[in-house]
């Protein structure tokens, strides 16, 4: 069973308001667009195909219950995920600074 845990969103808008600009100039440059709605997250544990997952998801979200944090973001980074034989590997393609 997939669950979804959900915090405070705090920043959220402005983080899918600059995907939508990242969009938008990806389209200008000729990507295909993402039909999908952007949905910012942070991806804590992944666990696929492995038996204990589902435990091991549950457990998580039994500790998040509790848990805070908070931080400022100061970078953006791309990722290409490489999925299948194994665990998911992520390779940092490129790295834009944010500031004011």
């Amino acid at each position: 069973e997939f669950r979804r845990v959900l915090f405070r969103s705090e920043g959220a808008d402005r983080v899918t308001a600059l995907a939508g600009t990242v969009g938008e100039l990806l389209a200008s440059a000729g990507w295909p667009a993402d039909e999908r709605p952007y949905r910012p997250h942070l991806s804590l544990a992944r666990a696929d195909g492995i038996r204990a997952g589902t435990a091991t998801a549950a457990a998580l979200i039994e500790a998040a219950a509790t848990f805070r944090q908070a931080w400022t973001v100061d970078r953006v980074t791309l990722f290409e995920s490489h999925t299948g034989d194994g665990a998911a590997r992520y390779e940092p393609l490129a790295e834009a600074l944010l500031g004011g």
